[in-house]
């Protein structure tokens, strides 16, 4: 059985997807537009290029996994989400899995300090503050 801790992954991984897939459909009518332009044989061929690279990474879907996965800034905007609605433990949980992609992210590091001071564990916010 899946822990709830999972299901808002899923979510923001599904989220992620649809932007993903929005950006392309974009780029792609971008392109398009492009191609109709005022341009060279050489620019149009290009761009015709770039369109064929475009629909292949479509055509792949989930496929861009490495594009799925959660960036360290949304990360840690879904632990303040969690800070902010009380959950301690789930912020805590998604400001460490933004510095483990971004370990110099100092806002995260501080965002964990005045956790770890409201919650009594001293050391932990000293040290976090010193590596902010």
């Amino acid at each position: 059985m899946r822990s709830s801790h999972h299901a808002p992954c899923t979510i923001w991984n599904s989220v992620i997807a649809v932007a993903i897939e929005m950006a392309l459909d974009d780029r792609i009518r971008e392109i398009d537009e492009s191609i109709h332009g005022p341009f060279s044989t050489e620019s149009k061929l290009e761009l015709q290029a770039r369109r064929s690279r475009l629909d292949f990474i479509k055509r792949q879907g989930t496929g861009i996994a490495e594009a799925l996965e959660p960036q360290a800034e949304s990360l840690f905007a879904l632990g303040s989400a969690y800070f902010r609605n009380g959950q301690l433990m789930e912020a805590e949980a998604q400001w460490k899995e933004a510095l483990k992609v971004n370990a110099s992210m100092g806002k995260a590091h501080n965002n964990l300090a005045v956790l770890y001071m409201l919650i009594g564990r001293l050391d932990e916010a000293e040290e976090e503050v010193r590596l902010a």
